[in-house]
């Protein structure tokens, strides 16, 4: 079950996943100096980025010995329906949030939620602002979860997509 929602950059994540900021411990790792025992990770990426999880100093055992249970990886921009249109001409590649992006996050916090241990679930996307921050605020309403970070701007598309999904 999910007991807490955090929200980092790519850079933060990065630094978690390469084994820079976390401190292994033997109830788990560290985020933000809380000791966790098991994990999750929701890994926002863009459409132009690689998956942060399978980038070079990703160990993925190491990070199970800290008890990541749990690793979403998912690709969408930070656009607005109202935007979308007019971007698209000079970047074919990019990709709008959908109602199957809004599924499979809906399906992947339904099953960590199904988890007996409770878990800290990290999101994060480029910024940690935008994407991430819907993402989060909409997890947070869904399961009834407190959730506040002053820092983050959720994308509203994003979140009434997520809303509408659900």
């Amino acid at each position: 079950m999910i007991k807490e929602i955090k929200v980092v950059n790519r850079f933060g994540a990065k630094s978690i996943l390469t084994g820079l900021k976390p401190v292994p411990t033997s109830s788990g790792i560290v985020l933000a100096s809380t000791p966790v025992d098991k994990w999750g990770i929701i890994s926002i990426n863009c459409s132009d980025e690689p998956f942060l999880i399978e980038e070079k100093g990703v160990d993925m055992k190491r990070l199970e010995k800290t008890g990541l249970d749990m690793v979403m990886s998912i690709r969408f921009d930070d656009i607005r329906l109202c935007d979308y249109e007019k971007i698209k001409l000079a970047h074919p590649d990019i990709i709008l949030f959908n109602e199957d992006h809004a599924r499979k996050i809906i399906e992947f916090v339904s099953l960590a939620q199904r988890r007996l241990d409770p878990m800290t679930l990290l999101i994060h996307c480029t910024a940690g602002i935008s994407r991430s921050g819907a993402v989060a605020t909409f997890i947070s309403e869904y399961l009834n979860i407190s959730f506040h970070d002053e820092m983050i701007v959720p994308n509203p598309y994003i979140l009434e997509i997520l809303r509408k999904t659900a």
